[in-house]
C-alpha cells in the first residue's frame, strides 16, 4: 500500500520475491538499454536493492539470489528462449514479445529448471 514502510527485518521469502523483482527490472534494462551485465548489477546494487526509486521504498533483497538469476539467465539464455519459443504461439518467437514479459519468462524459467544446478555448481567454486 502506497506511503506503507517496508518491515525493518524482512523474511528470507520476502528477500527473494524483493531479488525476483530486481532481477526481472535488471534484464529489462539490459536487454532494452544493452546495459552491460557487471554494470548493471553494480548499479542495482548501489542504486535499487532496498533503496528508494521514485519516491517508492523498495524491500531488501538477497543480492546473491539476485545475483545468481541474472548469471543464470545470462549463462542458460541460449536454452531458456528455444523452450520459451516452443510455449508461445506460432509466429511469436521470445525475441518478438514484449520486454517486459521476455525478462519475466526469461527468469521464471531459470528459476524452473536451472536454479538449483546453478547454485550448487557455484558453491563449490
Amino acid at each position: 500500500m502506497a506511503g506503507d514502510k517496508p518491515a525493518k527485518d524482512p523474511s528470507k521469502a520476502n528477500q527473494r520475491g524483493a531479488a525476483r523483482l530486481a532481477a526481472v527490472q535488471a534484464l529489462y534494462q539490459m536487454d532494452v538499454g544493452r546495459a552491460p551485465f557487471d554494470a548493471t548489477v553494480e548499479q542495482f546494487k548501489l542504486f535499487h536493492l532496498g533503496k528508494e526509486v521514485e519516491g517508492e521504498e523498495y524491500l531488501p533483497a538477497d543480492e546473491d539470489y539476485f545475483k545468481q538469476i541474472l548469471d543464470g539467465v545470462r549463462t542458460y539464455q541460449v536454452k531458456i528462449d528455444p523452450i520459451v519459443d516452443n510455449s508461445l504461439v506460432e509466429g511469436w518467437p521470445v525475441t518478438r514479445i514484449d520486454s517486459t514479459l521476455r525478462a519475466i519468462l526469461r527468469s521464471a524459467a531459470f528459476e524452473m529448471l536451472y536454479k538449483k544446478r546453478h547454485s550448487g555448481s557455484r558453491r563449490h567454486q
